[in-house]
């Protein structure tokens, strides 16, 4: 060939160079073998996974089985010594030398099959065995034996031996529906593959070669014989000492599977919902404090279902990270309870839950100090008449009190006073989702469980207070899953429409509820754990919650009916808060958190109203409030009058000498307030009666509201039905002013409240009865009756 001209230089032909021509069978070799290694299949396990539950340490909490049926666990990366140690021993010994094939065990295996009459063996290494699970292949022909080979080959030069090994532990068969290791050890002997003893690493080392022989009654002579073997192998390799060869020796078989932890179904269950379907969920739980929490839930369940209250549900958030720790549903007997409902992420009526939210934003905006007093008398808002539970009023109380006490009627009347519409914004802000609609829709009833919300929501809420406290921080991250991704990776509530301050004195009071029977006199014993903590009851007795913290952890409860019915006696106090301390006293005990001093003031405070001290103000204390107490206005319930020389009357400068008149503090509480204050505070002076001569011109109680029916000292004959004790009536009042309302009560007991049109429909026993009638100015009218029934 003529050699070619390029650019004035002369080049001979790649194929025409000598070198080429010498070495060229080589390179056609090379090139044939790369063809093969391209064509020989990779190692494909095409499989579907079992969907897995791991606590915070990677313990099994619970699995799902995998789509075709199989029980077989996402691979691990390590395989435990224990086992690598029996099945390399049992399986392939000389592992880590050869290239995935062993030439000496395939000569000894071809040898035997055609010159002795020993059983067959196939000289499989791992490498071979994880090729033939890889594609599938049911018949062992020379030609599956070759791609076997081939396949093992490849397997070597792409992956560690390490990662064959893992691989292979994953795949390989245990018999009936179980594939892997770790399906295999905990349906065999429930527990961790790292927890076999070398008699169980043992067994299940032999178990791959010949999977039909774990079947409970039978083949167990000969399942014995292998794993024996085996052990005795060992012992002579110097794996086992004989102590604990002759202890594995006397170790039973595994008998019937068994079945698979379940410790935090629901939760798994949200998993799988967020895309963890054949995989490891790698959630933040303990296992040892969600086995705890789930046998208590369990043994208060048991009792609860005596009054037909068939679920519970416990969550336990560290307040330090961030984590939930449990996540717990009991349920009664069957599925007909809701045993698969997942109350814990079910909306529910939350009761009285958010009224330290309300106390905090109050106290956040300056409108309110942390004892100030708040008016707690009947009321009615466009038919709305909210009701305390113990269905009786104080007049006046302490906004301290309000929430340590959960009284509804001051805490719908501050609710009114911040504004709904505003306090929905603030929840909103916080992260509570769900509250869509607007604040006409919720009114005042939303801070008596007005609306729902979820269990770990409301957890995620009281942990950000606590988490504010902790750090200062205005984010908390309320976090299920170990994965930093999806609603469970970390679920971020705000604690930034709240002062540090407000948040203090919010916990502080609701440290000071009346704890159950159970935990009475708590502060008296050294062992007794200060917690804050809240109950909600909603309408009709359906829920019942109790949601507790401290700087470490914050623990919520819910009891009640998956179906939504509720049950008498279903109360946060009664049934939820004893659960809550329960778990409570499972927890490492914290101190409680530090006061945020930056956060405070010390100001003179009015002793006897909570507000600040005014110039009237007879006892003014030093007291520390949130700094935003500087927008609050002076104490305006001490008021400076006039009396005459005795003091005893009232008097001004129209109708008295005033250099004659004595000034003097008074306690002055609005009018309809003021009853029902000195009926639980009989000290309370009201305001010297005027004089004689400076009466004002206004009409007397019985000229301002007057009773129609029945007249003072009537005897009343009504029907009494057999089956009752009482019976009713219908009385009839009048008032000159037709925009106040009337408070009608029986012996000291409110029982409703009438505008416009004054008639009360009155229950009472057969007897002598005083009906009182008040208004919104603190007018009185008072008069006995007797009723006097005759059974139908």
């Amino acid at each position: 060939m003529p050699p070619i001209k390029e650019n004035g230089l002369k080049f001979r032909p790649l194929l025409d160079h000598p070198r080429w021509r010498k070495q060229q069978k080589w390179w056609l070799l090379l090139a044939a073998l790369l063809l093969v290694y391209a064509l020989v299949p990779s190692l494909d396990f095409k499989t579907p996974y079992s969907s897995v539950l791991e606590d915070r340490n990677g313990q099994l909490l619970g699995a799902r089985v995998a789509a075709d049926g199989q029980w077989r666990f996402p691979p691990k990366a390590a395989v435990p010594e224990r086992f690598a140690t029996a099945l390399l021993t049992y399986e392939d010994r000389w592992f880590y030398q050869h290239p995935g094939i062993n030439p000496v065990a395939l000569a000894s295996a071809l040898y035997d099959g055609l010159f002795t009459d020993l059983p067959r063996r196939g000289g499989s290494t791992i490498s071979m065995q994880l090729a033939r699970l890889s594609f599938g292949a049911k018949k062992r022909t020379i030609g599956v034996k070759i791609l076997e080979m081939a396949m093992a080959l490849k397997a070597e030069t792409r992956y560690s031996k390490k990662t064959l090994l893992s691989m292979y532990a994953a795949h390989a068969p245990f018999g009936g529906n179980v594939v892997g290791l770790e399906a295999a050890s905990w349906r065999y002997y429930g527990q961790q593959p790292e927890q076999l003893t070398h008699a169980e690493a043992a067994a299940l080392a032999v178990l791959p070669n010949s999977p039909a022989l774990v079947f409970p009654g039978k083949n167990e002579a000969i399942f014995l014989k292998k794993r024996n073997k085996l052990l005795a192998r060992l012992r002579l390799l110097g794996r086992l000492s004989e102590k604990d060869y002759q202890l594995a020796l006397a170790e039973p078989l595994p008998g019937k599977p068994r079945p698979l932890p379940n410790k935090a179904p629901h939760l798994l269950g949200r998993f799988l919902r967020e895309g963890y379907v054949g995989k490891r969920a790698p959630s933040t739980l303990d296992a040892q404090l969600q086995t705890k929490v789930n046998e208590m839930a369990t043994r208060y369940i048991g009792r609860l279902a005596y009054n037909e209250v068939f679920n519970l549900a416990v969550m336990v958030a560290d307040i330090r990270t961030g984590e939930v720790l449990a996540y717990v549903h009991a349920c009664g007997s069957d599925d007909k309870h809701g045993a698969a409902v997942d109350v814990l992420d079910a909306p529910r009526s939350y009761g009285s839950l958010l009224k330290p939210f309300l106390y905090a934003s109050l106290l956040s905006d300056g409108s309110l100090l942390p004892r100030q007093l708040v008016e707690d008398r009947p009321a009615s808002y466009g038919g709305f008449m909210p009701q305390n539970f113990q269905l009786d009023f104080d007049g006046m109380v302490p906004a301290n009190q309000v929430l340590s006490r959960s009284l509804n009627v001051p805490s719908v009347n501050m609710l009114r006073q911040y504004g709904t519409a505003r306090f929905l914004q603030g929840l909103r802000q916080t992260g509570l989702s769900g509250l869509t609609k607007s604040a006409e829709h919720y009114g005042l009833s939303l801070i008596l469980g007005g609306a729902e919300a979820r269990l770990w929501q409301l957890c995620g809420m009281y942990g950000a207070l606590g988490h504010r406290l902790n750090t200062a921080e205005n984010r908390f991250q309320l976090k299920m899953s170990r994965d930093q991704t999806g609603l469970l990776g970390g679920s971020s509530w705000s604690s930034e429409q709240f002062s540090t301050g407000a948040v203090w004195f919010s916990l502080q009071a609701i440290t000071e509820n009346k704890r159950p029977v159970t935990q009475s006199n708590w502060e008296y014993f050294p062992s007794s754990r200060r917690i804050a903590w809240k109950t909600g009851t909603s309408f009709g007795h359906r829920d019942a919650w109790s949601i507790g913290l401290t700087p470490d952890y914050v623990v919520g409860v819910w009891a009640g009916n998956a179906s939504g019915e509720g049950r008498p006696g279903l109360t946060g106090v009664l049934v939820a808060a004893p659960v809550m301390f329960d778990v409570f006293y499972l927890l490492p005990e914290s101190k409680w958190f530090e006061a945020p001093e930056a956060a405070l003031k010390i100001m003179k405070i009015c002793k006897q109203s909570g507000l600040l001290a005014g110039r009237d103000c007879p006892e003014p204390q030093v007291e520390r409030v949130q700094a935003e107490t500087e927008k609050s206005l002076p104490c305006r319930l001490h008021q400076q009058q006039y009396t005459d020389e005795t003091g005893r009357f009232r008097v001004n400068g129209d109708c008295y000498p005033l250099h004659q008149a004595r000034a003097k503090s008074v306690f002055v509480l609005p009018a309809a307030a003021a009853w029902y204050y000195r009926q639980k505070n009989p000290t309370y002076e009201a305001p010297p009666p005027w004089h004689v001569n400076c009466m004002p011109q206004h009409s007397g109680p019985q000229q301002r509201m007057q009773l129609l029916y029945p007249s003072p000292g009537s005897k009343i004959y009504l029907p009494l039905s057999r089956d009752s004790l009482t019976t009713s009536a219908v009385f009839d009042a009048m008032h000159s002013d037709p925009g106040l309302s009337i408070f009608w009560h029986i012996d000291g007991r409110y029982i409703g409240l009438t505008r416009d049109f004054h008639k009360m429909s009155i229950q009472a026993a057969p007897g002598r009865h005083e009906l009182t009638l008040v208004d919104e100015q603190g007018t009185q009218l008072s008069c006995w009756f007797e009723i006097l029934a005759t059974v139908r």
